[in-house]
């Protein structure tokens, strides 16, 4: 069984679009036989994630820092949850369990995921498909920030490329099963 990673806002953002596309998503991921590995809440698109996973029957996996098991946002009804020391090492267990990546719609944490995983890759330590949701145009500021880059001869347009932005969840589904033959 395939394992994907994704990378989700602890909030479910304004644009209801944002939970829709994660639910679609999230079925495809689940009728075409692959684990789910994300960051253990039980709020924003991460709750979504965790919430049609288990409605569909699927595998899930969370990976959860101590300091939010505090907080109460560990999703109680994820059976394999790991609770880890700091956001440091959930990232490097995500890593571990997973197949290839999907960010979604977030905020400061799911752009720290995107970029530390980026890296990785440029750097050859973690090179694994890596598939970018763009609902609603979400990604637009991030890709002309990375294309300001490229002009500016900060970023290699082969690194740029890592990354693949999709706008509909059943094309990226497809990418990365594509990717992954």
């Amino acid at each position: 069984m395939k394992t994907v990673a994704i990378f989700c806002g602890a909030n479910t953002g304004l644009n209801p679009q944002f939970v829709e596309d994660t639910k679609v998503l999230v079925e495809e991921l689940v009728k075409n036989n692959w684990r789910i590995v994300y960051g253990g809440g039980n709020i924003g698109l991460m709750g979504v994630v965790a919430d049609e996973v288990l409605r569909l029957g699927g595998e899930i996996i969370g990976v959860i820092p101590e300091n939010l098991v505090v907080h109460e946002v560990a999703h109680r009804g994820v059976e394999e949850m790991h609770i880890v020391k700091n956001m440091l090492d959930r990232k490097g267990l995500i890593a571990q369990l997973s197949d290839a990546y999907i960010a979604l719609p977030g905020g400061i944490g799911t752009l720290d995921e995107i970029y530390e995983f980026w890296v990785a890759q440029k750097l050859g330590e973690r090179f694994k498909p890596f598939g970018i949701l763009d609902t609603h145009q979400f990604y637009t500021p991030f890709k002309q920030l990375s294309e300001q880059m490229i002009a500016e001869g900060f970023l290699k347009a082969s690194d740029y490329e890592r990354l693949n932005f999709v706008e509909e969840p059943l094309k990226l589904v497809s990418l990365l099963e594509n990717a992954l033959q």
